[in-house]
């Protein structure tokens, strides 16, 4: 028989094989008959006999390897995905608000000192469930801004409605084109489909106010919004 290249075969199949060989061994057959049956140097089949003399057929059981340990720790793992989410790169120095492999690999070494090649970050994000999206953009200066008009200039405001019995309301204008077509619709790749569309255009301008109680005004405008027509509606 020829000589099969163990490190092709499963390690469940190598354990099936050496229980295998030590039962046929057990029953009377020689090492050398082993070895032309299974493939493998008489060596071998000395070793495999070594070790069921030592600890049975407990000892011919395969060994799980341990492989080369993880990098960070999974409490590590876990401190490394709040600063992912809830820090930007630069409240560590560094220029640019995105998160990059690169990025990630030098913050491993900063806080954890434990230097990672930036494959080797990508491989380990995906698995903690990380992958790479376009996120949407948000002014830092909005948060400052709600909470300034939440908690002092809506309240103001609130009492001054109070003392003279009036209503607060809501308001913004917008425009309405004939000939615009809101959202997404089906094609081929590669191909833009084609929307008919009127070839007189024409548009309208709009005002409307809504209060907190839920009152509603609203205004068509005819040309173009400017203070004049603010102040008329």
């Amino acid at each position: 028989m020829s000589k099969v290249d163990g490190r092709k075969i499963s390690h469940a199949v190598r354990e099936s094989i050496r229980m295998e060989a030590m039962q046929q061994w057990q029953d009377g057959a020689s090492a050398s008959h082993l070895a032309e049956q299974y493939g493998v140097n008489k060596s071998c089949i000395y070793e495999w006999i070594n070790s069921y003399k030592q600890g049975g057929f407990d000892a011919l059981k395969t060994c799980e390897m341990p492989g080369r340990p993880p990098k960070l720790t999974d409490s590590q793992k876990s401190e490394l995905a709040e600063i992912l989410l809830h820090q930007p790169p630069t409240a560590y120095g560094f220029y640019k608000a995105l998160w990059t492999r690169d990025i990630v690999a030098a913050i491993i070494k900063r806080v954890f000192d434990a230097s990672m090649y930036p494959a080797s970050v990508g491989r380990m994000l995906r698995k903690m469930g990380f992958s790479p999206q376009r996120p949407t953009r948000k002014a830092w200066q909005q948060s400052k801004k709600v909470h300034e008009w939440l908690n002092e200039t809506y309240p103001a405001l609130r009492t001054q409605a109070e003392e003279h019995n009036a209503l607060i309301y809501f308001a913004d204008e917008a425009s309405v084109r004939s000939d615009y077509h809101s959202g997404t619709t089906l094609g081929r790749k590669g191909c833009t489909p084609l929307v008919e569309a009127t070839g007189a255009r024409f548009g309208i301008n709009m005002i409307s106010a809504i209060s907190g109680e839920g009152t509603m005004r609203y205004m068509t405008i005819t040309g173009r919004f400017n203070a004049d027509v603010l102040f008329a509606f």
